[in-house]
């Protein structure tokens, strides 16, 4: 089990509608809150092994690439042999009662404060310096790179679970507010298959997904009379990523409680490719949920900030 609180993540999103589409209504502002969190990640031993050797292996190698790492050591070095002094002077200051001897003391160690200084300035300098000179040498540096990977290698098993809340505002109007949509799910990945590891990156997860849905809907015939509907969604996905290539197939069946002539599948398949890191190429094809006009397709770019997987995870 690992910490649901430290992997657990919030998002808040506001979208305003401006035409009719599916169970989106013309004029209408949804806000949605959701939350999800890691409960299981279980990882084999072999697996733990690798992490613990990546982990060591990569500090190892940042402290290698740290710049003017042993001009830094040598510095401290001098800086707790200075300290050690201007300690042992400060207590010769205070005892001494002859007023000569006690000048020539405190000369002294007036000078090896002045010294101290100068070599805290140094080390100050290096550190100012050590952080872009790091950030360059980690981006060149082809072991840190693959230490990187390692430490990123997806787990045996996951278990993820999530929830989600919306309301709708017609007119953008806070009195006119209705319950949209809410949602709990989970999914249960297995990622246990790879043809090389080492030269292709490559991996194939299976990932099974179950979700609890409470939906308002339209009531047949009418524009603004909504009747909640509770559904239970049951599905897997295959995945399987290769380098910078990932390509997916998913089907998922939903069943409405009360109402089976609104029951659909989802099947969907799906490829993304990264141009580079936060910038993805991403198309779908296949049929959504609904009975009529469910045909899917999907095209497009997608741009990010920071670094993020094409795996399951």
């Amino acid at each position: 089990f690992t910490g649901i609180f430290n992997k657990m993540s919030i998002s808040l999103a506001s979208v305003f509608n401006d035409s009719t589409s599916g169970s989106l209504i013309k004029n209408t502002n949804y806000i949605a809150f959701g939350l999800k969190t890691n409960l299981i990640t279980y990882r084999n031993e072999r697996q733990n092994q690798k992490l613990k050797n990546a982990l060591a292996n990569f500090s190892k190698r940042i402290a290698d690439l740290r710049p003017n790492q042993n001009d830094v050591d040598k510095l401290d070095i001098e800086l707790n042999n200075i300290d050690n002094k201007i300690r042992a002077l400060y207590t010769k200051l205070k005892s001494e009662t002859d007023d000569a001897v006690k000048d020539s003391i405190n000369t002294e160690y007036q000078k090896a404060i002045a010294e101290r200084t100068l070599i805290q300035k140094k080390i100050d300098d290096f550190e100012n310096q050590a952080p872009d000179l790091l950030e360059e040498n980690i981006k060149k540096d082809t072991l840190i790179q693959n230490y990187l990977k390692e430490l990123d290698d997806l787990p045996l098993i996951q278990v993820d679970v999530a929830f989600a809340y919306s309301e709708a505002f017609p007119d953008n109007a806070t009195n006119k507010k209705r319950f949209n949509r809410s949602g709990l799910w989970a999914t249960a990945a297995l990622n246990a298959f790879s043809v090389d590891k080492a030269q292709l990156n490559d991996n194939l997860a299976f990932i099974l997904c179950a979700r609890l849905l409470s939906d308002n809907l339209l009531e047949e015939g009418s524009l603004d009379v909504f009747k909640r509907e509770d559904a239970f969604d049951l599905g897997f996905k295959l995945e399987y990523s290769i380098k910078d290539l990932s390509i997916s197939y998913e089907y998922i069946k939903r069943d409405y409680s009360d109402k089976s002539n609104l029951n659909s599948e989802r099947k969907v398949g799906s490829i993304q490719y990264k141009i580079s890191d936060g910038l993805y190429v991403t198309g779908a094809y296949g049929t959504n949920f609904g009975i009529d006009k469910n045909l899917f397709t999907l095209f497009g770019i997608n741009y990010g900030f920071g670094k993020s997987s094409l795996k399951a995870n």
